[in-house]
Order: structure tokens, then C-alpha cells, then sequence
């Protein structure tokens, strides 16, 4: 056999490699023959085959975009995801509002501007009404340096979610950038059809009146909770079958704002590195003070006695700002001196069964803080408070009362973030996110700051989800059940005198009512009197009312109160209206009260108001009747485009599988119909 094998090895080879060729050529022959998956054929578009890989691309550059943007993602079908996108693209790019992977890469620096401009006025809505222009003010302060460098922030981070985006998704850069493009001009196509709708002057002052009529009113609020004394103490088993009814619900909630339900909580130690205490501990040298006026006599003219004080100001606070550097670096030291040696699993430590009586003591670390500063830079500052909140369990409401920490904010990237949304990040709560917040780990991976300049550093002790509560005894003030089970019955007797409260009103006025129904502690001079409980000046719109913020303004109050002053003659003096048609009573049940109205005018829409508004108000009516283009109101939904462009999906794809080229069996994208 070995000779055998010997005489005709070449020929042996020469035969085994041609059966190997054959062995290897032959599957791809056959695939070759059945055609590449991608190029099959997956649906009709306006009479046009689309393939495989045009809606596997939909689906990458649809599901890319929306990380990227958020708020693409709501306007997409989710059911539908790569049609719906495969669509608005066609439609954009056929109307001339798509550009190339370059347009979508310039979008970059607008969407940055976009965001700082969004942070800006949600920063400052809180402050609006100490604000004359806000739109002037959000304006100056995004041309200002600082909003300049958050922009620069912002653009950053986005450049660098487009690499990691594109490459989770299976994108090249060039790919990404396209689909950019097309998000780009889906929004363009969008917004050009929002601002299309043009009113005539009647049509125009028509929509306007809708908004900008309103009820001149005052009013006066009877609350349930204020004469809740004047009922009855409640049985124990009136207590629990009151507290059972509402405690699946959250506070707040429900037509009486009544629930039990228990907040997100956590148990919490803080630290505090106190600026004016450091300010004080701080002594300046008075060699150093000459030194720097001789050395800067073109901002200190003046002689040094004079310039003195701007002097002592300018070094105090570069010192006491290199000592917080110093503390902080010293607070991180110590907290990744306990935690380093700590094995991680999917970004977060691995606590050891002890680990409750081994973690950074805050206290020591304040110790070491003390010393780190007078070792760096000789100065011996007052120990840092640490403060302890293990007994009670804290809910957002508790923390942002705090002082100093509960109004303390951090930079995270290019996100200005909350201390109470820095402890509710933590996984115990949230579940796993970027942050790597976890119960019993101090927190310093950014600094906490205060209006003062005071930095904080926090460890979540222990955190609870919410959940309903078992018992009454489980609330953190159980008694609340008792106030809210005698506000509800004084609010139904309220309710069931609506008509007699609201006859005494038209009979005496506002003033008397005022006084019968509260009387002021004589011992106390703060007490508000009947009188100043009286709101003057409320105008009520068909659905709102100003000024804002008032408890019983819900769109139902809105509602009855317009419609009675609807009914009065704008042209006939108040006065001489019945009183009957000018008083009336309304329960408002989420804030638990009667609202006695005194209806002191019906003012309708002037030319010169309607012309003053400008196209305001015509944008927010025409953009209020535009619904997500994911619903079958826009002419963008996938319903409407699909009518539109005649899209069918076709063969096996339309049922979810591979489909075979040329199968004539055809189906509308799943979902599709009505939107």
C-alpha cells in the first residue's frame, strides 16, 4: 500500500485538491445562484422595489438617530420602526429638504446651541416673573462666555456619541452623518408644514378669541383642609377602610389628590466643606498684599490703603478657592483609598458581607481633610460638618429642603444636575446607568455646590423603591390619613352647599362671606385676615387662568367659570347684571375646596390686542392640532405615507421572515392601518 501511495502520490494530490476546489466552490456556487439576501426584494415603494438591505438600514439608521435624538424617536412608529423611517426620508429627500452626510455633520453645532438654549430656559422658567424679557435674558446669557463654553460642552459630547452611536449600530461615520442628514430634513419637511397654516384677519381674530377672551374675576377659595376641625374624630375602622381606598395611589393624584402610595426614599450622610468658614480661617499676609498692588497698578491705581479692601477681597478669594481644591482632592483621596481594593461587576463595586462596618467614615474623612489643608497650604480650617440622616426615610420633597445640599447642583459632562437627582440615581433605585451610583459608596465623582461656593460629598445609606404601603402605621406620618379623612367629609358638606354658599354670596358679597367663614387668631399678628384671602384680578381663559399657580385653577374651574361669563353682555355695565348671573360657586375636588366666583366682567378679544399678538397665537393653535406624526392625524403618519407612496411589503417579509424574490404576495406594513 505504501508503494502504492508512493508510485502515485502526484496524481493522489493532483485528484484530492480538484474534489477540495469543488468542495469549497460548490456552496458558494449555490449561494451565488439563489442571489444575495440583502438584494432580495422586500416591499414596493411607489411602484420601486425596495430590498432587504434598504429596510435593514432603515432599521440601524432609525434606531441610531433615535439614541442620538430622543426626540426623533417620537416621531416614529415603534411598531414600525424602519418603514415609518424608510418613508419620512423618501418623502424629505423627494421634496428637496435632505442634503448629504456634510449637512448632517454641520447640523452638529446648531443642536448644541439648541440644547444650551433649552437648559437656559428651563433654568431660569422658575425665575420668570422676576425676569422683564426672558428671551432677552436667556439671550444674553447664551452669548455670554459661559454659554458659549456649554455650547463647546455640548458639542464635544455629541461628537463623541456620533462615533460610539454609529458604531454600536453597525453605522460608518459616513453612514451615521447621512442618516443625520435625513433626521435633518425630516425635521426641516416637518416644521415647514407647521408653519404653513395661514389665516384670514376674520379666521385669525376668530382662533385668537378662543385664547385670549377671558373672564375678569374674583375669587375666594373655602379649602376643606382649613375647616376640617369642625368635624368629627374618625373610628379606626373609618380610618382603615379610608386608608385602603386611596393607598394604591400616588400623593397627589386621583379627583381628590388623596394617595398613600410611597415615594422613591433613601437614607442619607452628607458632608459639608463649609467657603465662609474656610474665608475665615484664611489669614492674609500683608507683605503679600503690597506685592501684589505694586505688581498690578494697572487695576490698583489708587495707593494701597485705598485699594486695600479690593486687594485683601481679590487674594481671600483665590486662597479660600485653592483650599476647596485642596479639600476636595483630599475627600476623593480618601473615599478611592477605601474603595479601590473593591472588585467591580458591570460598573459598580462588589460589597463584602462587612462592608456596613468598613466604608469611608465621613467624620474621618472630614478629620483628614483637616489635615490634608493645613499640610498643603497652612492654613488649620474648623472640621467640616458631616451631618447623619439614618433614622427616617427621605423623599425627593425632604431632600430638596435640606439646607445647603438640597439646592447644591453638580456637573455631570455637559449636564447641570440636582443633588436629589444625584441620589435618586442610584442602581437601588434607578437600576444600572451611566452614573455608578450605589447604596453605601460615598459619591464624589463630581462636586456638589451651593449658592455659597460650599461643596458637598454624600453616601446613599440605604434606598427604597416605591410601593404601597401595607399599614397606616408604615407611613412617615401616619396622621395624615386622620387630616385627610376630615378634610374629605368637610369638603362634601362644602360641595353640597354649592348653590346655598354661592346665593349668600350674591346676597352679601365676597367680603361678608370671607368673614363668616374665617376668623383670624387675635394672638396672632401674621394671621391672615378674611379680607386678604379674597384673589382680585383672576382672569380666566376658556382653559387656564392668571395668575398661575393657584390650586383650584384645573381646566373644569376654567370651563364653568367662562361659560357664565360668556353669557354676560360685554357692552352693558357690570353692575347692572343680576347679581344671581354674577356669583357662583364651583367645587374643584383635586384641591379639595369651593371656589366662590365673582364674575366682575366678560372681556372679549380688541383688534388692538388681536393685533399685538402677532401670529402667536395662530402658531399654537395650528401646531395644537398637529398630533405625533406617528398618529393618523399628520399627513406624516406611517398610515398617510403609506396611502401616499403606494408602499406594500411583500413575500415572506411582510410576515416577519426572509422573503423569497419575486413572491407576489403582498401586505401593508403591520399596524399601519389607522395609524
Amino acid at each position: 500500500m505504501l508503494r502504492f501511495l508512493r508510485k502515485y502520490n502526484k496524481y493522489i494530490l493532483v485528484i484530492g485538491g480538484a474534489l477540495l476546489m469543488v468542495v469549497f466552490l460548490v456552496p458558494q456556487a449555490i449561494q451565488g445562484m439563489a442571489g444575495n439576501p440583502m438584494k432580495r426584494t422586500a416591499g414596493r415603494l411607489d411602484g420601486e422595489k425596495v430590498s432587504v438591505g434598504d429596510m435593514t438600514l432603515a432599521a440601524q439608521e432609525a434606531a441610531a438617530i433615535g439614541e442620538f435624538l430622543p426626540m426623533m424617536a417620537s416621531l416614529v412608529d415603534r411598531d414600525a420602526r424602519d418603514a415609518h423611517w424608510l418613508l419620512l426620508a423618501r418623502e424629505a429627500e423627494q421634496a428637496g429638504y435632505v442634503g448629504g452626510p456634510d449637512d448632517g455633520l454641520d447640523w452638529i453645532p446648531d443642536l448644541a446651541s439648541d440644547f444650551v438654549i433649552n437648559d437656559l430656559y428651563r433654568q431660569y422658567q422658575q425665575f420668570a416673573s422676576f425676569i422683564p424679557n426672558l428671551d432677552a435674558f436667556v439671550a444674553q446669557q447664551f452669548a455670554s462666555e459661559q454659554g458659549q463654553e456649554m455650547v463647546r460642552e455640548y458639542q464635544t459630547a455629541l461628537l463623541s456619541r456620533r462615533m460610539s452611536i454609529a458604531g454600536s449600530a453597525r453605522l460608518t461615520l459616513d453612514q451615521f452623518d447621512t442618516a443625520l442628514a435625513k433626521a435633518r430634513g425630516i425635521i426641516r419637511m416637518l416644521d415647514a408644514y407647521q408653519r404653513a397654516a395661514r389665516y384670514s384677519d376674520r379666521a385669525g381674530y376668530e382662533v385668537a378669541s378662543e385664547y385670549l377672551n377671558h373672564a375678569a374675576t374674583a375669587c375666594l377659595q373655602l379649602t376643606a383642609d382649613e375647616l376640617a376641625d369642625e368635624t368629627g374624630e374618625p373610628t379606626r375602622d373609618e380610618l382603615v377602610e379610608h386608608f385602603n381606598r386611596y393607598r394604591d395611589l400616588e400623593p397627589g393624584s386621583g379627583e381628590f389628590g388623596i394617595g398613600y402610595r410611597l415615594p422613591p426614599r433613601v437614607k442619607l450622610e452628607y458632608l459639608r466643606i463649609s467657603r465662609s468658614e474656610i474665608e475665615g480661617a484664611i489669614r492674609l499676609d500683608l507683605v503679600d498684599l503690597m506685592k501684589h498692588h505694586s505688581q498690578n497698578r494697572d487695576r490698583y491705581p489708587g495707593e494701597f490703603e485705598a485699594e486695600r479692601p479690593l486687594i485683601e477681597r481679590e487674594l481671600l478669594n483665590t486662597k479660600a478657592t485653592r483650599v476647596l481644591d485642596t479639600a476636595d482632592a483630599a475627600v476623593r483621596a480618601e473615599i478611592a483609598r477605601a474603595v479601590r481594593q473593591l472588585p467591580t461587576a458591570d460598573g459598580y463595586r462588589v460589597l463584602p458581607p462587612d462592608w456596613a462596618t468598613r466604608r469611608p467614615d465621613l467624620v474621618a474623612i472630614a478629620e483628614a481633610v483637616v489635615q490634608a489643608v493645613k499640610d498643603a497650604e497652612g492654613v488649620t480650617i474648623p472640621l467640616p460638618a458631616v451631618w447623619i440622616k439614618a433614622a427616617d426615610w427621605l423623599t425627593a420633597a425632604d431632600l430638596m429642603a435640606l439646607e445647603g445640599i438640597g439646592t447644591a447642583r453638580a456637573r455631570v459632562g455637559t449636564q447641570d444636575v440636582s443633588s436629589v437627582q444625584l441620589m435618586g440615581a442610584v442602581r437601588e433605585l434607578s437600576g444600572p446607568n451611566e452614573l455608578g451610583l450605589q447604596v453605601g459608596v460615598p459619591y464624589a465623582d463630581a462636586t456638589l455646590r451651593d449658592g455659597q461656593g460650599n461643596r458637598y460629598y454624600f453616601t446613599v445609606l440605604d434606598a427604597s423603591r416605591a410601593k404601597t404601603p401595607d399599614s397606616i402605621e408604615e407611613l412617615q406620618d401616619p396622621s395624615v390619613v386622620g387630616r385627610d379623612w376630615r378634610a374629605l367629609r368637610a369638603y362634601e358638606r362644602l360641595a353640597a352647599r354649592a348653590d346655598e354658599i354661592a346665593a349668600q354670596a350674591a346676597e352679601s358679597g365676597l367680603e361678608a362671606l370671607a368673614e363668616q367663614h374665617f376668623k383670624p387668631n387675635p394672638d396672632n399678628p401674621s394671621d391672615p385676615t378674611p379680607a386678604s384671602r379674597i384673589q382680585a384680578r383672576v382672569n380666566v381663559f376658556r382653559e387656564t387662568l392668571r395668575p398661575e399657580g393657584l390650586s383650584f385653577g384645573t381646566p373644569e374651574f376654567c370651563r364653568t367659570v367662562y361659560a357664565a361669563a360668556s353669557r354676560i353682555d360685554p357692552t352693558v355695565p357690570i353692575d347692572s347684571v343680576p347679581n344671581s348671573d354674577r356669583y357662583l360657586a364651583v367645587p374643584v375636588p383635586a384641591a379639595r375646596s369651593l371656589v366662590v366666583v365673582r364674575i366682575d366682567g366678560f372681556v372679549p378679544l380688541t383688534l388692538e390686542r388681536y393685533r399685538e399678538s402677532g401670529d402667536r397665537v395662530e402658531r399654537f393653535h395650528a401646531q395644537g392640532r398637529l398630533r405625533s406624526v406617528a398618529t393618523g392625524e399628520s399627513p406624516y403618519s406611517l398610515a398617510n405615507l403609506i396611502r401616499r407612496h403606494n408602499f406594500l411589503l411583500v413575500g415572506d417579509y411582510a410576515s416577519g421572515r426572509s422573503a423569497e424574490a419575486g413572491d407576489e404576495e403582498a401586505s401593508e406594513v403591520e399596524g399601519a392601518e389607522g395609524g
